[in-house]
């Protein structure tokens, strides 16, 4: 029954803690007044079998599971009626794929409120699987399950300069005819802007370690 109503619901803190209370009295045999003191920490008790621990599931680590879950099944879904709705209601005028970036701040409905508290999480732990390209932007997202190009160079002025030609599309920075199996990129040189040499050759290097299949499908979000 808690998990239900954590699937859709933030619960308070005092109902997250007599949950909590409920788990350790039975584990340690407390009942009424016959309190009894813990022989394991807590942490340990909710580590899984193989770690040691009996798997017990913390009530507050529950409620964010099931949180987040609402929340990727909103970025990743777009299709079903109730995702559009939160689309129309929540982040009107945004594209689907810019639904995991944004940072949402409006207030709504419990299921709102405490999906949204996991969307930071989302993010951090997702990525785009690059295909047309068309979807994920070159330097702000997390593609191919490798670290943003934005978090490995440091330079603004770098990224500045592409949003101002519109140029922030994986799929921009592919050569027009590819001759081989494989995405070819243009030269970090052919990019126009000043940089010194070596850096050309980090970023080439970099470019060179992610190899993505010639496809038509659409970026997929992981």
């Amino acid at each position: 029954m808690p998990l239900y109503l954590f699937s859709i619901l933030a619960a308070p803190k005092w109902v997250l803690k007599a949950i909590r209370n409920l788990q350790r009295n039975f584990l340690r045999g407390s009942t009424g007044l016959n309190r009894k003191w813990a022989l394991v920490n807590w942490t340990e008790v909710c580590k899984t079998k193989s770690e040691g621990g009996l798997g017990l599931r913390d009530p507050l680590q529950s409620n964010n599971t099931m949180g987040a879950r609402i929340w990727w099944n909103w970025v990743s879904k777009p299709n079903t009626p109730w995702a559009q709705l939160w689309q129309a209601k929540y982040a009107k005028g945004s594209q689907w794929s810019d639904l995991i970036r944004i940072n949402p701040t409006a207030q709504g409905s419990p299921i709102w409120n405490n999906a949204k508290t996991q969307s930071k999480f989302i993010q951090e732990h997702s990525f785009r699987e690059i295909h047309s390209g068309q979807a994920a932007r070159f330097w702000d997202d997390s593609w191919q399950q490798l670290p943003k190009l934005a978090n490995l160079f440091h330079k603004p002025l770098w990224q500045a300069h592409m949003k101002q030609e519109n140029i922030t599309q994986v799929h921009q920075f592919w050569q027009q005819y590819p001759q081989h199996d494989f995405k070819t990129w243009k030269p970090a040189r052919l990019w126009q802007i000043d940089w010194q040499g070596e850096l050309y050759t980090d970023i080439d290097q970099e470019l060179t370690n992610r190899k993505i299949q010639h496809s038509n499908e659409q970026d997929k979000l992981r």
